[in-house]
């Protein structure tokens, strides 16, 4: 397995988050808007956010504030819908 880091985090985070839910990258090509079309339940997403976190704490080593900024932005551009 490669290292992640700020160059691959966010592949690998998108990565993560479609095999929670039984996906792969080659199910999200040529789907633009796989992120919307895809979703997680409320229980993938809570799975999901703890693990980004500690991954992003541990790639970019900031404060608590700045690492749930990190995952917000992340999550806004790629993150899948969670149905209510």
């Amino acid at each position: 397995m490669e290292k992640i880091n700020k160059h691959n985090l966010a592949t690998h985070l998108i990565e993560y988050q479609l095999q929670l839910i039984g996906k792969t990258l080659g199910d999200a090509e040529g789907d633009e808007r796989w992120f919307s079309n895809f979703t997680m339940n409320k229980t993938q997403f809570e799975l999901f956010h703890r693990y980004a976190l500690l991954l992003i704490q541990k790639v970019y080593k900031g404060s608590k504030a700045m690492t749930e900024k990190r995952f917000d932005w992340f999550n806004l551009g790629y993150g899948m819908r969670v149905p209510d």
